[in-house]
């Protein structure tokens, strides 16, 4: 008889040491496996894993009291934002309602790109070293022409998803708060239902797969050497790559995955790695705030790779994508016992803004800032957004475990629109 999944282990300890789904009527709920993960990360490196998610305002629009409002709606409405996730007394990580889920708001006056640039530093630093985890932190920067409003959140309470809900909530034209009571039910039925998926996800067969499909490259790719703390990133913006047709549409995030690992190989040589997060919620969970996704690692393609044997394996990849990944790493490791950590050279994600919500109301204009200071979840971050004509691509690097980020952004666009042509 098989061990039981690392999955499975986990539910079964937290069911056993907390009474499981009665325990969440008093604010603790379970953690998922990407939780998990990002929790186990951050006590590696002392650095906490963070989703910043920036935007632009006409000067004034907001006021601080009028900002409060809107946050305080916006925390009543998704109970994953009054969440802190991280260990228990036991060396459980569980998630707990905080008693004051109040978003720590800092504003500042700013004069300047170079003033905003070292505002939304200090506001990321702050954030990766602080000694608890918090949920959601808000600075408003004020500007003589116009006002930025960055919101960085825990990965642990949310994915991409996630931010398409917040921004529509959070500019809604009247901002409405909700029962707590009410979206703390439906967020703990929501991830007890994420956790099931994940054990029932978690087979025998399903585990196997990856294990042959990784244990090969497990002792030869990876993420390179950490670097102390880099709070700010190489980035650079190419430029956009037109669609040829909509015939590519459905394989376009293999293709990008292609152009990816091409490009690696073509910089650094060697082998390549690049993991992306898949997040295919089922319907319910589809209007629900929170983390839940997975990890999906890509490893060498080799160098005499066709096409045909890539796409059909990625979408081998694919129906197997929600095997948790820590499930994976795990499995992994006891095959080939090369202490592989899953970390990759490159992360890549594909953003579809034709399914966004709009911003706001009539009278209140908001645009989607893409801020430059960023910190790069891997030594090379590759995305690629689509608003339904072309992909706007952007290369986000860690200067010192990747230095050359210009050089992977020129080969990349030119991988990416052989890749489309094909």
């Amino acid at each position: 008889m098989s061990e039981p999944s690392l999955s499975r282990r986990y539910r079964d300890r937290f069911t056993a040491l907390t009474g499981g789904e009665r325990a969440s009527a008093e604010g603790l709920l379970p953690a998922t496996s990407a939780q998990r993960r990002f929790v186990l990360g951050a006590e590696s490196t002392g650095r906490r894993i963070l989703v910043p998610y920036a935007f632009t305002l006409p000067a004034g629009a907001l006021t601080v009291a009028g900002l409060a409002d809107r946050l305080a709606a916006l925390v009543s409405r998704h109970a994953a934002l009054r969440c802190r996730v991280d260990y228990d007394d036991t060396g459980l990580v569980v998630q707990r309602e905080l008693t004051d889920p109040t978003p720590p708001t800092t504003v500042v006056a700013v004069a300047g790109a170079r003033e905003e640039a070292e505002a939304v530093r200090r506001v990321l630093a702050e954030a990766r070293t602080a000694p608890d985890a918090t949920p959601m932190r808000v600075a408003l920067l004020r500007g003589a022409e116009q006002d930025r409003l960055v919101l960085v959140f825990e990965h642990s309470v949310m994915d991409e998803m996630s931010l398409r809900l917040v921004a529509a909530d959070l500019f809604a034209a009247e901002p409405a708060p909700r029962p707590p009571t009410d979206t703390w039910r439906e967020y703990r039925d929501a991830v007890w239902q994420w956790l099931d998926s994940e054990v029932e996800a978690a087979t025998e067969d399903a585990v196997g797969y990856w294990v042959d499909r990784l244990a090969p490259v497990a002792g030869v790719t990876s993420s390179g050497p950490a670097t102390p703390d880099p709070v700010t990133a190489a980035v650079v913006d190419p430029a956009p790559v037109e669609l040829p047709g909509p015939r590519v549409r459905a394989t376009l995030f293999p293709r990008l995955l292609a152009a990816a690992h091409q490009t690696l190989q073509a910089v650094e040589g060697g082998a390549s790695s690049v993991i992306y997060p898949w997040g295919m919620r089922p319907p319910e969970l589809v209007g629900v705030v929170g983390c839940f996704m997975n990890t999906v690692f890509s490893g060498e393609m080799g160098a005499a790779w066709r096409w045909q044997d890539f796409s059909r394996a990625c979408w081998l990849d694919f129906e197997h994508a929600h095997v948790p990944f820590d499930d994976v790493v795990l499995a992994v490791n006891r095959r080939t016992r090369t202490g592989w950590s899953g970390e990759a050279r490159c992360l890549l994600g594909l953003e579809d803004l034709t399914t966004r919500p709009a911003f706001g109301p009539t009278d209140l204009v908001v645009d989607e800032w893409l801020p430059t200071w960023l910190v790069p979840k891997s030594p090379v971050n590759a995305t690629a957004r689509f608003d339904g004509a072309e992909l706007v691509l952007r290369v986000v690097a860690d200067p010192v475990a990747f230095p050359s980020a210009g050089l992977f952004a020129e080969v990349w666009r030119e991988r990416v629109s052989r890749q489309l042509a094909r």
